[in-house]
């Protein structure tokens, strides 16, 4: 006859005098009878002072876990009133977590018994999806969950989707994915949304839902077997791979940011962290100093298309880079993060700008859709036939409106360039109208000119010197 290990038989032997309180005697499968009397005694001290000391030996734990586990998966099956204990074992088994968590094989045992019960005893609507994988299977209640969704027919919410990416014991979860578990859930859960809308619709698969559950207690031989009348998603690979994918992708945008990091542990979230984010997450993500400068940006530009500003007014938020002019990395970031908010700024390093400084002006403005930071060898040669131009018209101390409006149509009718590059030239021609460019340097990146190309800019310049209807002594010189 087979005896219950963690039923408490009064009539054997305990020893008070000398408790084994380390475990010392306890055997790896215990059971009350077979453990000795010394053992009983620390057991049944455990027992009365609270089942909470966290210096008590695990072996005890795990026996008071059986008479749990036999409560709750051989007695309530079949008793009402065995049923009704069920939500008290739910919550002992909770606090016992929380004082034995660091015993990786109790945790176990009792994560997925808990898993189990609280699917179980949950409705429909009262599953939540895991999102920490917790064994070597998927979560039941991710099973059941899942379940019941493709059961009525419904599409899988992104939550479940992310669960299921997380939780499958094949998914290999890379580092971004542990170190930034924030980042990568909200670009998850973008990135679904935008590839599935409301969810992937799963149709139902014959495999029927079966759960069985390992118990720690040797008294159910291993594992107890569950079924309920669901769809078991845990059969399914083609979805996964679909998961697997945005996941993956997720992973590989937030590498730069992950090592950012796990560089600067417990740092605030700097324009230098940020900027290495993905879009989708660059102009949302809770920080303070990039939250700062978004608002900046938005109020500056407000409706128009662009707006003139202060440097000093734009480096104020980025106090992170220090006081100063901007070293071209910390340019280059900031250009990087305002591009993928949908903003522009001249002076722009990648473009062939200098670094921002304080007492200058900048210009912010709005980027078309899509737009990408490549300068084409056309845009490059329109900057320099804008500095010569601008210098040529700023010689006598002032650009009139007329030489402006001959400078903005010209780019508008004879360069050769896409809307993105357009938009930035006549910025920057804004820019360069308040701070007017020298000769100096400009003079080198025009020696590989032939006389044909030098003679085109020369007739060009001239027009714009003479756009106001007459072309000054001071003009005269820099042409």
């Amino acid at each position: 006859l087979r005896v219950e290990p963690a039923l408490i038989d009064p009539s054997l032997p305990v020893r008070r005098s000398s408790p084994d309180r380390s475990g010392a005697s306890m055997t790896y499968w215990p059971s009350y009878r077979s453990i000795s009397p010394e053992c009983r005694a620390a057991y049944l001290d455990w027992l009365a002072t609270g089942r909470r000391d966290p210096t008590a030996y695990i072996g005890y734990v795990f026996l008071y876990f059986y008479g749990l586990e036999r409560r709750a998966l051989a007695e309530a099956p079949q008793s009402d009133r065995a049923k009704q204990d069920l939500p008290a074992v739910i919550g002992e088994v909770e606090q016992l977590l929380e004082v034995y968590n660091g015993n990786g094989s109790f945790r176990g045992y009792a994560t997925q018994f808990l898993d189990v019960l609280k699917t179980l005893a949950a409705g429909a609507d009262e599953i939540k999806p895991p999102m920490e994988r917790t064994g070597y299977e998927l979560p039941v209640s991710l099973r059941v969950g899942i379940g019941r969704i493709v059961a009525v027919g419904k599409p899988l919410p992104s939550d479940w989707a992310l669960s299921w990416f997380l939780t499958h014991p094949e998914t290999s979860l890379r580092t971004p994915v542990r170190r930034c578990s924030e980042e990568f859930n909200e670009l998850f859960r973008a990135r679904y949304a935008r590839e599935f809308g409301d969810g992937l619709l799963l149709k139902p698969n014959r495999s029927k839902l079966k759960m069985a559950v390992t118990s720690a207690s040797a008294s159910f031989g291993g594992q107890v077997e569950l079924s309920m009348d669901l769809p078991d998603v845990a059969a399914l690979t083609a979805p996964l791979s679909k998961l697997r994918q945005i996941g993956e992708s997720c992973a590989a945008d937030l590498d730069a940011f992950s090592r950012w990091v796990g560089r600067n542990v417990d740092a605030p979230k700097t324009i230098a962290a940020v900027a290495l984010l993905p879009p989708e997450l660059a102009t949302t993500h809770d920080s303070q100093e990039p939250r700062g400068l978004w608002d900046w940006v938005e109020k500056t530009i407000g409706s128009q298309e662009r707006a003139v500003c202060e440097t000093n007014d734009l480096l104020q938020h980025c106090a992170s880079f220090g006081s100063g002019k901007l070293a071209k990395s910390e340019a280059v970031l900031l250009a990087q993060l305002l591009e993928k908010g949908g903003y522009g700024i001249e002076p722009d390093v990648r473009f062939g700008g200098a670094p921002l400084a304080p007492g200058g002006t900048t210009v912010v403005f709005k980027l078309p859709p899509g737009a990408r930071a490549i300068a084409s060898p056309q845009y490059a040669a329109a900057t320099i036939v804008l500095h010569l131009a601008v210098a040529v018209s700023a010689a006598d101390g002032s650009i009139s409106q007329s030489e402006e409006q001959h400078l903005e149509g010209h780019m508008q009718r004879a360069l050769a360039l896409g809307d993105a590059e357009r938009l930035r030239l006549s910025a920057h021609l804004a820019w360069l109208i308040k701070s007017p460019p020298s000769l100096t340097g400009l003079m080198k990146r025009l020696e590989p000119l032939d006389q044909r190309q030098r003679s085109a800019i020369a007739d060009f310049i001239i027009g714009v010197a003479g756009a106001d209807g007459q072309i000054s002594p001071d003009e005269i010189r820099p042409l």
